[in-house]
């Protein structure tokens, strides 16, 4: 597993009720497992004075290595714990990415069940509609005996019929055209 973390200051600033300008730093870290988790990214955030021994002041050049130095420097004793949680954090996330992604096919499937068989005239007219002629139906089809007969003589046509499926392949069209092109063709 590799835990990744960006770090990054959100905000820092004086804090003027401080009789030597203490500085306030809002600080975030961005944790990510793209092996092992692709996508799903969780955030730990805090703020921390700097305490002023640590000769931080908000004018010095590359003000935000030194801060983010500090807050590392602050944060260190604590880390693997935070990277245990995170990593539990990323995994849940992940999980149920997975299973609204599971849930969302599920639904799909379902949806194209239940579309209306649509009539040769009707797939025909639909295909006509993004450029695809009978002729390059009959082209996709030559080395497919069995398809040129479903093609040619079908009476209707079911949304996940094997030809749906193999034509949209072949003619590269997402599954979610041909279910958008479905719908339109059936009101034809």
């Amino acid at each position: 597993m590799t835990l990744n973390k960006q770090w990054r200051v959100v905000k820092a600033h004086a804090d003027p009720s401080e009789d030597d300008l203490v500085v306030l730093v809002e600080w975030s870290i961005e944790f990510t497992d793209e092996e092992n988790f692709p996508g799903v990214t969780t955030l730990h955030g805090g703020k921390s004075p700097v305490d002023k021994d640590a000769n931080i002041h908000l004018g010095d050049d590359g003000l935000e290595d030194d801060l983010l130095q500090y807050v590392q420097d602050y944060i260190d004793p604590l880390m693997s714990r935070l990277e245990q949680h995170h990593t539990e954090m990323l995994e849940a996330r992940y999980n149920e990415k997975r299973a609204s992604h599971s849930e969302d096919l599920r639904d799909l499937e379902s949806r194209r069940e239940v579309m209306s068989p649509l009539s040769p005239r009707q797939v025909r007219l639909a295909l006509a509609s993004i450029e695809i002629t009978e002729g390059d139906v009959d082209d996709a089809l030559d080395d497919n005996p069995e398809g040129q007969i479903e093609w040619k003589h079908a009476t209707q046509f079911e949304r996940n019929h094997p030809l749906v499926l193999s034509l949209a392949d072949e003619f590269e069209l997402p599954a979610e055209q041909v279910d958008d092109l479905w719908e339109w063709a059936a009101d034809l």
